[in-house]
């Protein structure tokens, strides 16, 4: 099954573009970053003090 798949990918340029282009549905990796941001904010927490 995964042979036949990636024969697929590599094979039809179509079924790779559609493949290419999915989105994550675990979003877009930045949340770590967001969630640091609203901690400094709401507790002024200054970067790299202990």
């Amino acid at each position: 099954m995964i042979v036949n798949i990636a024969n697929e990918l590599i094979n039809n340029e179509e079924v790779y573009k559609v493949m290419a282009q999915a989105t994550n549905p675990y979003g877009d990796g930045k949340a770590c970053g967001r969630i640091l941001e609203v901690i400094e904010e709401n507790f002024e927490c200054v970067r790299g003090s202990k």
